[in-house]
């Protein structure tokens, strides 16, 4: 893959992700949440506390893919 097909595919990511904000209600908590064995993190209180751990880690990745040279 191209450094342009990667940057098309995260585009179209980010639409999709753009329709889906639009439709959901950010107040209310999430639907489902991993038993606590399962998934070692905090439990998320609302849709905006979804939201951020998405921007959190897609900026720590980001980030590995800096320093590897790649962005």
């Amino acid at each position: 893959m191209t450094g342009t097909e990667a940057v098309n595919v995260y585009k179209r990511g980010i639409s999709r992700s753009d329709e889906v904000l639009a439709k959901v209600d950010l107040n209310a908590p999430p639907r489902w949440w991993p038993p606590a064995g399962e998934f070692n993190a905090p439990t998320m209180s609302d849709g905006r506390d979804v939201v951020f751990r998405v921007f959190v880690e897609t900026s720590v990745h980001a980030g590995h893919l800096g320093r590897a040279g790649y962005c």
